[in-house]
């Protein structure tokens, strides 16, 4: 990995030890009806999750009768959703709705927002995190061209608590459109920027995606890695990382080395 430089590589424990550790939200937006990934991310979560990494899945209303007794029972038996008063949507509204919830509630150091086929190696995030500001931080992949107004990567981005408050209290009235984009644009509206921080190698698209964008093999340091979309982009990725899954199953994709790919480069667009 020659050519990954990120921004925390060589803070050693004793700099560290110097801050206290945060307190993350993770938020995962995800559709009601995806009851088998909620149960999958569960599982993983609840055996690699930072002890201050607490983890929500976010929903919207049920689309009918049935799944509306399922979710209310999965609430029940687990408590761990945001349940928003709203339809379904990608891009009319959620994420800021999701922020609202949390601005009525106990606060976190900081909250992210993460998509449903990311992993969050919260140790990792946790450690990157805790030298960074406690205020007006907006933390992830940066995308878009360099002639606009660049926005984190929607796999999962990070926002301190003062900026969750600010947002909410800013209130745009047009919701509507790619939601991370409009994200990024709001808080350009205000002092919310001022610590934007971009990793560029340790968010990334897993490795045998067929997206376009940035990706590479596993690295020990990674903070998220998106487009994780069937049992076998979990194994193999929970594989690495932990090492603790038995061998057999499913055959997948050779696990890739720690290296860029060739079409690894500047991030020109959402992922």
């Amino acid at each position: 990995m020659a050519n990954c430089h990120w921004r925390h590589k060589n803070v050693t424990d004793e700099e560290l030890a110097r801050h206290p550790v945060p307190s993350v939200l993770v938020g995962i937006i995800t559709p009601a009806k995806k009851f088998a990934r909620r149960e999958l991310l569960r599982a993983v979560y609840r055996v690699t999750a930072h002890p201050n990494v607490t983890v929500r899945f976010v929903v919207g209303l049920p689309e009918n009768e049935d799944d509306a007794i399922r979710v209310a029972l999965e609430q029940k038996a687990y408590g761990d959703m945001i349940q928003l008063d709203m339809k379904e949507n990608m891009d009319d509204g959620k994420t800021f709705r999701y922020f609202e919830y949390l601005s009525k509630h106990e606060p976190y150091d900081y909250v992210m927002k993460a998509d449903d086929d990311a992993f969050v190696h919260s140790h990792n995030l946790v450690r990157a995190l805790r030298p960074l500001p406690r205020q007006r931080l907006y933390y992830g992949l940066l995308c878009g061209p360099p002639t606009v107004l660049q926005w984190m990567s929607g796999m999962g981005y990070v926002m301190s608590w003062d900026s969750v408050l600010w947002l909410v209290n800013f209130n745009p009235p047009d919701k509507t459109g790619i939601e991370d984009i409009k994200i990024s644009n709001w808080l350009g509206q205000g002092p919310q920027r001022e610590h934007t921080v971009s990793e560029q190698c340790l968010y990334y698209q897993q490795p045998n995606s067929p997206v376009p964008g940035r990706t590479h093999g596993y690295i020990d340091e990674t903070i998220v890695v998106h487009g994780m979309k069937n049992d076998v982009d979990w194994k193999e990725a929970l594989r690495f990382f932990f090492g603790a899954l038995p061998k057999g199953g499913k055959k997948g994709p050779s696990l890739p080395d720690r290296s860029w790919s060739d079409h690894a480069g500047v991030v020109t667009g959402m992922y």
